[in-house]
């Protein structure tokens, strides 16, 4: 019985760790919606109205956005639907991956997000965004 218990917790541990080395934050990990927008954006599929069925926050400025880089630490994520940043609302789960200090000694936080652009495809990436001198995270940087 006694090794029985030990090896569940040996494979517990070995899951853990494996998640964490696939970059995924474990409390989101268990959310179904992230683990299907994770899904559709790898495998790039069609929207097909998942952004509506989430419900996740809306941030409709730079300042909804912002707050959340300038608190961000490795391993912090959010879910969210974009309604201002770009053409094309989207519904992402973003995970950060590094905060770093360009040059110029601003802030840049290097993510991984999944997202699903409303009515188009989902997709999946790594960026890097920079806080500029306007205070705004500019992204591409």
């Amino acid at each position: 019985m006694e090794c029985y218990r030990k090896s569940h917790i040996i494979l517990g541990f070995v899951a853990a760790l494996t998640w964490l080395a696939l970059g995924v934050s474990m409390a989101y990990a268990q959310d179904p919606l992230v683990r299907e927008v994770m899904r559709k954006g790898v495998a790039k599929e069609s929207e097909n109205g998942f952004c509506a069925r989430t419900g996740w926050r809306v941030e409709a400025s730079d300042a909804d956005s912002d707050r959340f880089y300038d608190d961000a630490a490795p391993g912090s994520s959010k879910t969210f639907q974009d309604t201002f940043s770009d053409r094309v609302s989207y519904c992402a789960y973003l995970l950060v991956d590094t905060i770093s200090v360009a040059k110029s000694e601003r802030r840049c936080v290097g993510v991984q997000m999944w997202s699903c652009d409303v009515g188009s495809a989902c997709k999946y990436g790594k960026l890097r965004g920079c806080k500029g001198e306007d205070g705004v995270y500019h992204w591409g940087d």
